[in-house]
């Protein structure tokens, strides 16, 4: 029996299949109400059970309804535009960990990191759909079926590009390199600015324009990203916290639970969270 999401509230269930190695799973519904900005720790790929979820990336809306397949690179950028939407929705996510793509395929992609693509076929969306069910009630022998749509999706992702995000600014562009080179410390504003070469009121204001959050936000969704992948490969939470800068194990949960809605200790064992 479904029940109805109260207006203004986003229900969302992470979980992951032991199975399933480098996969990460979402089931979400909603009912009109903003989200924030965000990007991924790989490539995902969404599909709209009911009603239709609106994309925002920058300038660019992309209304994705049922029998459409999205695909994001791991380095875009984007919300849902929820008050935009007329009514609720339903969707589910699979995110593909780049450290487990083939490196065939790691190679072919290496050039889509920020693409948006959009696939029209209702015979693969339901496909795609009926295989992310069947995994999260327990069936997993759609696993590796779910394995063989993610790489052929991802294979055909330049074919249906819509649109490559790209940041504009050569000055955010440098303080980005420094960031993703630099995501196990915290530099602060005027550090940034100065790779930059902006003043601090600049780079703030130029750098929201451009990520659509701030330049601690995308720190932060660096380091938990990176933490999503230090998980998935085995690692202990405290080493987690230590090699990525946090303060201790306590700061690291708290972050991580705060970004994804899950801790990472219930992220691990595979269990999901509404909220």
């Amino acid at each position: 029996m479904e029940t109805e999401v109260p207006k203004g509230h986003i229900s969302k269930k992470y979980w992951r299949a032991k199975e399933a190695a480098g996969l990460d799973f979402l089931t979400a519904s909603y009912a009109p109400a903003p989200v924030d900005c965000h990007f991924h720790h790989g490539f995902t790929i969404s599909a709209v059970e009911m009603g239709v979820l609106p994309l925002v990336v920058r300038d660019l809306h992309i209304d994705l309804h049922p029998g459409e397949v999205l695909l994001l690179g791991p380095e875009v950028p984007h919300s849902f535009d929820i008050a935009r939407a007329t009514s609720g929705c339903r969707y589910r996510t699979l995110t593909r960990a780049l450290y487990n793509l083939a490196p065939w395929l790691e190679r072919a992609l290496a050039r889509e990191l920020n693409s948006i693509c959009r696939i029209s076929d209702r015979s693969l969306s339901d496909a795609f759909l009926g295989s992310l069910r069947s995994v999260e009630s327990g069936e997993r022998r759609d696993v590796h079926l779910l394995h063989e749509l993610s790489r052929g999706l991802l294979s055909d992702i330049s074919k249906n590009t819509l649109f490559r995000f790209d940041v504009r600014s050569p000055n955010i562009r440098a303080v980005k390199a420094y960031l993703d080179a630099n995501y196990a410390r915290v530099p602060d504003i005027r550090e940034l600015s100065d790779v930059g070469g902006l003043s601090p009121r600049h780079f703030i204001r130029l750098f929201k324009e451009e990520f659509g959050m701030t330049s601690h936000h995308y720190l932060n969704q660096l380091r938990i990203n990176k933490a999503r992948e230090m998980l998935g490969m085995g690692d202990s939470m405290l080493r987690i916290a230590y090699d990525l800068g946090f303060s201790d194990q306590s700061h690291f949960s708290k972050t991580f639970s705060k970004i994804t809605g899950v801790s990472p200790a219930r992220y691990l064992a595979g269990v999901g969270t509404d909220g």
